[in-house]
């Protein structure tokens, strides 16, 4: 089961990438484009980390949960980016030092999966790596 999501999963992310990069040639790419790489973006990784983190694990739950809270940090991050007002003069401009999207994609797609992910492979490491004797 988790050896067919991830290739599915592999397969519809490059699709929808490679439907994102055809797009940006096209007027139409100016809206779905960037859409389509959000979502071909968070399936290829879902995929991959699938078919890398999942050959013999034996607490599952732990990483679909895992797995489930990396898609959502991409998507809402990435989509939050694509869907902040351009300008806005009532929204704050700045947070935590950077402009509101570069502050939520840095922060958001690329720091809090660095927590996320190490401390996961923390609490499954006895039964993940190390040998049952």
């Amino acid at each position: 089961m988790p050896r067919a999501f991830g290739i599915t999963s592999v397969a519809a992310g490059s699709v929808c990438l490679a439907l994102a990069y055809g797009l940006a040639f096209t007027r139409r790419g100016v809206t779905a484009g960037p859409w389509l790489m959000v979502a071909g973006l968070a399936a290829l990784s879902a995929g991959i980390i699938v078919l890398g983190a999942m050959r013999e694990a034996k607490n599952r739950r732990m990483l679909w949960l895992t797995l489930a809270v990396v898609v959502v940090q991409l998507v809402a991050g990435f989509g939050f980016a694509l869907a902040y007002p351009e300008r806005n003069p009532q929204a704050p401009q700045l947070l935590l030092g950077l402009p509101v999207r570069t502050a939520v994609v840095l922060y958001g797609v690329g720091v809090l999966p660095l927590l996320v992910l190490p401390l996961v492979y923390a609490l499954t490491f006895e039964t993940q790596v190390t040998p049952p004797e």
